[in-house]
């Protein structure tokens, strides 16, 4: 489960209901180019290596060999 914290309050409590990012595998972001999660994965909206490539139908982008997963509304049209 990926959990999109939507506010910096939200960080906060999951920071400190799991010390150090054991357990639960969450993030939270503005505007940004790509964040980490506590799992350590790159959550961004271009195709990195090892990262998690969100809503390319949004903005065009074609998940690359090495991206480790996608996160979209449509995800039937990816493999």
């Amino acid at each position: 489960m990926w959990i999109h914290c939507k506010s910096k309050e939200a960080l906060v409590k999951l920071v400190e209901i799991d010390k150090g990012g054991h357990k639960l595998n969450y993030f939270w972001h503005e505007d940004d180019y790509a964040t980490l999660t506590s799992k350590g994965f790159i959550w961004s909206i271009n195709s990195l290596d090892n990262g998690i490539l969100v809503m390319p139908e949004s903005t065009n982008n074609i998940p690359g060999n090495l991206t480790t997963g996608v996160c979209s509304d449509y995800i039937g049209e990816y493999e």
